[in-house]
């Protein structure tokens, strides 16, 4: 053995070095592990119980203090919050700036002014680009309705509203977009038309033309917007031109225009054939006819009684005259002599 201080060879049993005379300390001797036993591999069929299944220790190689997995997370934080702020951004900015919804925020706010800057934005950005008009169609369809209900509720123009579905309309058509504004100019125009006939009528009623009214009004049909108006002034309408034609009527009788009379109750019976009054009047007529008939040839003939009175009264007259006149001419004329003094 060898000595712990100067390393020179110290006799087995030896209590001091025979160089430095330092005391030997034995040398504890450390046992060696016992060797693993290998494991037999199992039997076929049989699986190894949890217990005999030898199970690793994990082993921690990193050094002691540091938490690299925290790292991490902090890093993928960051990288979060990079990812949620850049797609805030585009977003701001494509409500901003993306024409799509520029027209949707001008369909929004629902005036005249807002409805014309939508179609101007269709007709010079959306239309034409693919990607703008599939945006177009999943922001804007389901406002594209709004310029026709204001226009059916009168708070918008006619103009306005046409122009806004004539844009829509007058490019591409096979989009979902146009498709639902060509439905939509459908039903602008079915009530503009239904106007235009309500003003004809009622400028045909303010000229005392109740017959014409009568017929322009009830050529609105039954499935116009326009239809229930057209039947309320139908209505005040007939009225109208029954009062009319019954002043027309009176005023030709008491005229003794009994032809007239009848031609004009004739006339009015066509235009309103299930009008009663008339009915009611044709029946009076003819018995007052009748009777004022009857009383004139009644007048006639005491007329011509009279006359032939007259005549003979006359006659008779004459006569008398005629022979005063013969009597005077027999009679002998007497002479008279002038005496002169």
């Amino acid at each position: 053995m060898q000595c712990a201080n100067c390393g020179a060879e110290v006799r087995e049993g030896a209590p001091f070095c025979a160089e430095c005379g330092r005391p030997v300390q034995p040398v504890k001797k450390t046992k060696r592990p016992a060797p693993v036993k290998a494991e037999k591999p199992p039997k076929k069929g049989k699986e190894p119980t949890p217990e005999r299944a030898a199970i690793p220790e994990p082993v921690d190689d990193a050094p002691k203090g540091k938490k690299p997995k925290k790292k991490k997370k902090k890093w993928g934080w960051v990288l979060a919050l990079v990812i949620i702020a850049a797609l805030l951004i585009g977003a701001v900015y494509a409500w901003f700036a993306l024409p799509a919804f520029q027209m949707m925020r001008a369909l929004g706010r629902g005036t005249a002014e807002s409805y014309t800057e939508a179609a101007e934005l269709y007709s010079a950005s959306v239309e034409g680009s693919f990607l703008e008009t599939k945006l177009a169609e999943k922001t804007c369809l389901d406002r594209l309705d709004a310029p026709a209900e204001d226009y059916l509720a009168d708070e918008l123009s006619y103009e306005v509203a046409s122009d806004f579905y004539a844009a829509l309309t007058a490019g591409d058509s096979s989009n979902k977009l146009s498709a639902r504004a060509a439905e939509l100019a459908e039903m602008v125009e079915e009530k503009h038309t239904a106007e235009m006939d309500l003003a004809k009528g009622d400028e045909a009623f303010a000229s005392g033309d109740y017959a014409l009214a009568i017929e322009l009004y009830g050529q609105i049909a039954e499935d116009s917007p326009a239809y229930q108006q057209a039947q309320e002034r139908i209505a005040e309408s007939r009225s109208k031109y029954v009062d009319s034609v019954m002043d027309e009527i009176d005023a030709l009788v008491e005229d003794g225009k009994y032809a007239d009379a009848l031609h004009a109750l004739d006339a009015a019976s066509a235009i309103l054939p299930d009008d009663e009054t008339f009915t009611e009047r044709r029946d009076a007529f003819y018995e007052e006819f009748e009777t004022v008939m009857r009383e004139k040839a009644e007048a006639e003939e005491e007329a011509e009684k009279e006359a032939e009175e007259q005549a003979k009264k006359d006659a008779k007259k004459t006569d008398a005259g005629a022979e005063k006149t013969t009597g005077d001419t027999a009679k002998p004329k007497t002479e008279t002599t002038e005496v002169i003094d």
